[in-house]
């Protein structure tokens, strides 16, 4: 239940985030030209970066799921993780 809460938590957020962004107070720029560029708006992905996150610990850790498909889903999307956090 509390996952659940979360991910909606973070799609809620981003969603009114996303409807009526405020990337830069300066207005020079349009608000959504400004969240092209990367690190600006960062704050907009947070929650739902640790639902993300959340979910594939969880898919991890659940031992009541009868298929492994998600399990391995999981520790595959994690394996890869350091290889796009240097990347990025």
């Amino acid at each position: 239940m509390e996952l659940k809460l979360l991910i909606f938590y973070a799609a809620i957020g981003l969603t009114f985030a996303l409807i009526h962004p405020i990337a830069s107070f300066a207005g020079e720029q349009e608000q959504w030209a400004l969240l092209q560029v990367p690190g600006c708006g960062n704050r907009y992905y947070f929650f739902p970066m640790l639902a993300f996150f959340a979910s594939l610990i969880w898919m991890l850790m659940d031992s009541a799921s009868k298929s492994k498909v998600p399990r391995y889903a999981a520790v595959a999307v994690l394996l890869f993780l350091p290889v796009g956090i240097c990347r990025d």
